[in-house]
């Protein structure tokens, strides 16, 4: 999942042709509210699971993919 993430943030930040810390937090925030949001919020309605436990696993989560989406647009 990680893998297809960052080659995800790497083709919107080629695509759009920016750089820079901000369009890395923004490539990486959009990237986990169209990829990882939705599928973990599978386990809060199906499995009733506590929504304080999908925040705390989509803290994680979120944090990592918008590191990945910064040190993307950065490097390139």
């Amino acid at each position: 999942m990680s893998l297809v993430l960052s080659y995800s943030l790497a083709y919107a930040n080629a695509f759009h042709g920016t750089s820079g810390v901000w369009s890395g937090l923004c490539a990486g925030s959009w990237a986990w509210l169209g990829f990882v949001a939705p599928v973990t919020a599978g386990s809060v309605i199906y499995e009733k699971k506590p929504w304080m436990l999908w925040l705390l696993n989509n803290g994680y989560w979120l944090t990592s993919v918008l590191v990945m989406g910064v040190i993307l647009a950065v490097w390139q």
